[in-house]
């Protein structure tokens, strides 16, 4: 699962709260439940500014799920991985790169 962002940017795209409302709708069902968010990025620009950029769409993540969801901080994890993890690792800077990723734990 994923949501995509703009070259960067870490503003969420249109169409994105519809993604999110099913991931806090499972959250909120299922209290046992916590989440890895994972903020990616392209390998367009410079490596500790894709750092930032990765942490910062994680971070946009969680917060959209705290404040519009009342979902608890505590059992949402954000994490930057920078262009380290492509989904098209044969082309570094596809758009499809930009995006934050969900691992569900319970």
């Amino acid at each position: 699962m994923r949501i995509q962002f703009d070259v960067g940017s870490a503003s969420l795209r249109p169409g994105s709260e519809a993604f999110l409302d099913g991931i806090a709708k499972i959250l909120t069902e299922e209290k046992q439940y916590s989440l890895t968010i994972e903020g990616h990025t392209d390998a367009s620009g410079v490596y500790a500014r894709n750092m930032e950029l990765s942490m910062a769409r994680a971070n946009a993540v969680r917060d959209v799920l705290m404040q519009k969801y009342g979902l608890e901080g505590s059992r949402l994890t954000a994490v930057g991985k920078g262009p380290s993890q492509p989904l098209n690792g044969a082309s570094p800077r596809d758009p499809s790169n930009r995006r934050v990723q969900f691992e569900l734990k319970g």
